[in-house]
């Protein structure tokens, strides 16, 4: 898979949820998971943080949308829809929300 084509499948699979299915964004992750490739550019990494994001929302979804606060149910469509128009007009994700709870951190020193 190339980049342009997994920021804009991963942007569908986000706005399609957020627009049909924000209750239950499970479709489709799966396959992004395992059809992203590891060790590549950092152009790259805002397709993990979505992903990231996206499994957040599913395990929120799971959890009667407890353990993420401050994001709400009613927030994971709209937030869903940011990344999907930032990653179709390859953008940086910018939202503090996102990048905080969902961002990549760093590896500790001395850790694989």
């Amino acid at each position: 898979m190339t980049y342009d084509e997994a920021r804009l499948q991963m942007s569908a699979w986000l706005e399609l949820h957020a627009t049909t299915s924000p209750d239950h964004p499970h479709a489709g992750y799966d396959e992004m998971d395992g059809a992203l490739p590891r060790g590549t550019g950092a152009e790259w990494n805002k397709l993990f943080v979505a992903l990231s994001f996206w499994d957040g929302w599913i395990d929120a979804s799971n959890h009667d949308w407890r353990y993420y606060e401050p994001i709400a149910a009613d927030d994971w469509p709209r937030l869903a829809r940011e990344i999907a128009a930032a990653l179709r007009e390859d953008r940086e994700l910018v939202n503090p929300t996102v990048l905080d709870r969902f961002g990549l951190k760093p590896r500790a020193k001395g850790r694989a």
